[in-house]
């Protein structure tokens, strides 16, 4: 089955399977800019990354717009980060730090705040040489109460 076929299925199924460039750290997500905090440059393009990314996961509303498979209930995210080589060709970042960037920039893609996230668990994978850049594997799935 092709990827865009499972992605349907995966939609009817309520679940969501995405694919993500490893998120920048959130040391690096807030910027001071005339005297008010704002999302830096890095954090944007990573948001938007997303949005194109899980763009497939988005329902077609009858007056066009796009709106998140996940509106108003709650959901459990899985996430493994394949944590990619940083400089000095050393693994850097802690989970903590790229958790926070990851659940906000799937905020109005997949679901529409984050505070619906009411399961979370996360994985760092460490020593496959073949990531490179680092990546993430991000499960969401509806929680059942």
């Amino acid at each position: 089955m092709d990827p865009y076929s499972r992605s349907l299925v995966d939609m009817v199924k309520g679940v969501v399977h995405l694919e993500l460039p490893q998120p920048p750290t959130a040391n690096l997500y807030w910027r001071k800019f005339r005297n008010r905090m704002v999302r830096s440059a890095v954090a944007t393009a990573y948001k938007e990354a997303v949005w194109m990314l899980s763009s497939r996961y988005r329902l077609h509303t009858a007056d066009g717009h796009l709106r998140p498979l996940f509106q108003t209930e709650p959901v459990a995210v899985t996430v493994k980060w394949y944590r990619g080589l940083g400089r000095n060709h050393q693994r850097q970042g802690d989970l903590d730090n790229r958790l926070k960037v990851l659940l906000d920039a799937l905020q109005d893609s997949v679901y529409t705040s984050d505070g619906q996230v009411v399961e979370l668990h996360a994985y760092r994978i460490d020593g496959d040489e073949s990531v490179v850049g680092g990546r993430m594997l991000v499960d969401v799935v509806p929680r059942v109460s």
